[in-house]
């Protein structure tokens, strides 16, 4: 298997693409939660500086950082085609349910979860994530509430 090839299994394998060479320090959130993943993920040879910040404390590169957005995203969301079928209503193109696009699922849901306030961060993540997969999402068991 070729360079590209390879590449391009390790980007559907992880759910994102290609990530800039950048840092996230705990500074970028505000959840309690996510900043002690940050912290735990940081190693201490890891001092680099904070892409979004001046922070070079509990800093991990972005990609570690975006892997665990996608974990949150596969714990409480779904893919609307891919994992239930549904589609949008021919006439009004509009789904039965509450949907995301993967750049709203980013600025609305992981923002407001993680506490997420740096719009270049929030941009950085979006990006990664829709090169692999643009797609509509929805919660987890749509049709049990």
């Amino acid at each position: 298997m070729g360079f590209s090839k390879n590449k391009l299994e390790e980007y559907r394998r992880r759910g994102f693409g290609e990530v800039p060479n950048k840092y996230v320090c705990q500074d970028c959130v505000n959840n309690t939660e996510w900043k002690e993943q940050i912290r735990q993920m940081a190693t201490n040879q890891s001092r680099q500086k904070c892409s979004y910040g001046d922070n070079r404390l509990a800093t991990i590169p972005l990609d570690k950082f975006i892997s665990h957005c996608i974990e949150f995203i596969n714990a409480n969301y779904d893919r609307v085609w891919e994992d239930w079928g549904i589609k949008p209503d021919e006439e009004t193109n509009k789904y039965p349910c509450t949907t995301w696009d993967t750049w709203d699922l980013v600025h609305d849901i992981i923002a407001n979860k993680a506490g997420i306030g740096h719009e270049e961060l929030l941009k950085d993540i979006a990006k990664a994530i829709m090169s692999e997969q643009d797609t509509i999402w929805c919660e987890h068991d749509v049709f049990s509430k």
